[in-house]
């Protein structure tokens, strides 16, 4: 939980919530969106790109 005084500073607390927004878009959006799009592919395809990419 992160508490900010918005009356003292309005622009830090839009620079930190875009910060945040950042990060969730970045570490958790994305990465759903990428499997979302590789699980979608035919399996033969997810194979070599699995085998290609040594995960």
């Amino acid at each position: 939980m992160v508490a900010v005084d918005d009356t003292e500073d309005p622009q830090l607390v839009e620079l930190l919530l875009e910060t945040i927004n950042d990060l969730v878009d970045e570490l958790i959006t994305k990465p759903k969106t990428v499997a979302g799009v590789r699980d979608r592919l035919p399996e033969a395809l997810r194979n070599k790109l699995t085998s290609a990419s040594g995960t």
